[in-house]
């Protein structure tokens, strides 16, 4: 069945989250106010996308549980011509890699190349920005010996940028059971807990699932002195954070947030990343 002029009235959420038991129930509607379910499996291969904002064509199997009628999507070509394309950029805080890109085995990333308070530009690596003007920038630290490093911060932000949410994601990594993510953090100029780390997988060069890393030790108030902080060491194994019996490759991405009007400025440092 084909249903035209709908909107999904969850727009920006998974189509099903992983949480739950087994599927979960969206809704569409029309311009008129009546509502369909669609009903969404934890297991299809594109559960972990992003229901598309405005309005389109929805196409799937339908049916009735009880008295209810649902519809079944087959994957996300049966929902087009929506704002963000049904499966493609997401309505929320998320940024993709570059398609193309070289896949990988491994990989062990020093930012011994990078220059310094220049927006990161590393082959392989996507650095981009979803809020703001602000993106991960290159920086040397000059001690004895000097270090560098990737950086982010709100710090001095503008009107213009004044929230900011900034993505520094790895190239693509061919998946094996063997493999472990280390890095290493730091803090300068502590007022919030900006950074979070993420895993893409399923990605099919413009979609895919992003969950993020949980049990990770990143650097926070505990850790920063001022002006500066100690580097803060982390890792965890691959196999622990990818789906079960997940073949194919995955990526990993450093998501930095700050906003100037709520003194959220912190500013991350990030070195050492491991992925072998």
């Amino acid at each position: 069945m084909k249903f035209e002029n709908v909107q999904f009235v969850e727009a920006g959420q998974e189509y099903c989250p992983q949480s739950v038991t087994s599927a979960i129930n969206r809704t569409i509607k029309d311009a008129n106010g009546k509502t369909l379910v669609v009903r969404n499996s934890k297991y299809a291969s594109f559960a972990g996308v992003l229901m598309p904002s405005g309005t389109g064509t929805v196409v799937g199997i339908l049916s009735v549980f009880g008295s209810t009628p649902q519809l079944t999507l087959r994957d996300t070509s049966d929902v087009q011509g929506f704002t963000n394309g049904g499966g493609g950029q997401p309505t929320g805080d998320y940024v993709y890699p570059n398609a193309g890109l070289t896949t990988l085995t491994s990989l062990n990333e020093n930012f011994a190349s990078v220059t310094t308070n220049a927006d990161i530009s590393l082959t392989g690596w996507t650095a981009n920005y979803s809020k703001g003007t602000r993106n991960w920038q290159g920086k040397v630290f000059t001690g004895t010996p000097p270090e560098q490093y990737a950086q982010a911060t709100s710090y001095g932000s503008t009107n213009t940028d004044a929230e900011n949410s900034m993505w520094l994601i790895t190239p693509p990594i061919t998946y094996s059971s063997n493999l472990n993510l280390a890095f290493k953090t730091a803090t300068t100029y502590w007022t919030h807990d900006g950074l979070s780390v993420w895993i893409l997988t399923n990605f099919n060069g413009t979609s895919g699932t992003w969950t993020q890393i949980d049990g990770l030790t990143l650097a926070n108030q505990a850790s920063s002195t001022s002006g500066s902080s100690n580097w803060i060491s982390t890792s965890k194994a691959i196999s622990s954070i990818v789906p079960s019996g997940y073949t194919g490759t995955f990526y990993i991405g450093f998501k930095y947030e700050g906003s100037k009007p709520q003194s959220k400025t912190t500013t991350y440092r990030l070195d050492d990343v491991s992925i072998q």
